[in-house]
């Protein structure tokens, strides 16, 4: 087993243990996916090693400095060489409200098959966090292997959107696990039409008109045709300056860009209807059901409230897309 490490988080009351590699001066690109002990956060994690292994096929960080990457302990040998380019960090996330009611004296838990009660205590959860903690490290290994990439692990304690949020500085791709508490409509196939019963869910890919979103819709169309599925891309406002772009005009460039992309085998449309806020996203969101939900972080719709929402309401993962990546 590798030996513990910890890294540097942003300012917040979470605290963090790290397992997993020790990373070199000069990181790799940085895919980091939150998780939980969910199938939601599972298929998340599989979402985030599939991009991962799909930037490492294109060159790693685009050509600038993927050859200067130097390997991590932890990292999986591909051809004799090790693959440190791309690095696939999984964090997992612990509900610090859980830990608080298990300091509290009248709360108890009720067995699934027995429906009995019991008292809820941190010495008990203490050991099953642990455990779920160990089955995620082992996942988050076993899928950067599958995929060749450098792996590491970390735990931080926090709610799942303040956790999503506060890494979108850490990393060039930042993956959170979605945790609908309503039913999953994902699976059942209910909404947008029986088609979804035999056709993937699509992907649904933001696009502010910025180049850093013309290169998150590349990544998107990669991933869609891993995914077999059609993308569904929607304009949004870039977060600092006034969106003056015509709508026809950036409806225009898009779909030229999209064009530019066919001959990877992806597929989509463009939609003029702009999204202003969160409520929009998630009605978007209704209509399809997609399987993954690409963002840019610089995108006036991101914000930790928005993920917030986005985790509780919808049971599909999003990933969010940092401006300033090695790719420029």
């Amino acid at each position: 087993m590798s030996s513990a490490s910890s890294r540097n988080s942003t300012a917040s009351s979470a605290s963090e243990r790290a397992f997993g590699t020790m990373v070199a001066s000069r990181r790799p690109a940085r895919v980091l996916v939150a998780i939980d002990g969910s199938p939601d956060g599972r298929r998340a994690l599989e979402l985030a090693a599939m991009l991962a292994a799909q930037w490492l096929e294109a060159g790693g960080d685009g050509g600038a400095g993927a050859a200067g990457a130097a390997a991590s302990a932890g990292a999986v040998e591909a051809g004799g060489a090790p693959a440190a380019a791309v690095e696939l960090c999984g964090v997992y996330v612990e509900d610090d409200a859980l830990r608080g009611a298990a300091a509290l004296p009248f709360v108890h838990e009720i067995a699934l098959h027995s429906a009995r009660t019991r008292r809820l205590t941190l010495g008990e959860l203490e050991p099953r966090l642990e455990r779920i903690a160990g089955q995620l490290r082992d996942a988050v290994e076993a899928a950067a292997r599958e995929s060749s990439v450098a792996w590491s692990f970390a735990v931080r304690r926090g709610r799942m959107a303040r956790v999503g949020w506060e890494m979108t500085g850490e990393a060039d791709w930042v993956v959170v696990g979605g945790h609908s508490l309503g039913p999953s409509l994902f699976r059942s196939g209910i909404g947008a039409g029986a088609r979804r019963k035999v056709e993937p869910p699509p992907l649904l890919v933001v696009h502010d008109g910025s180049p850093a979103s013309a290169r998150l819709l590349e990544h998107a169309a990669r991933l869609a045709v891993r995914r077999r599925a059609r993308l569904e891309v929607y304009r949004a406002a870039p977060r600092e300056s006034p969106d003056t772009t015509p709508r026809a005009e950036w409806q225009r460039r898009v779909v030229a860009e999209l064009a530019a992309l066919a001959e990877l085998g992806a597929a989509g449309t463009v939609h003029p209807t702009a999204l202003r806020t969160t409520a929009d996203l998630l009605a978007a969101a209704r209509v399809f059901r997609p399987q993954l939900i690409l963002l840019p972080a610089a995108s006036g719709l991101v914000d930790e409230s928005m993920i917030e929402r986005l985790v509780l309401e919808q049971d599909c993962p999003i990933a969010l897309r940092r401006e300033n990546s090695p790719e420029g």
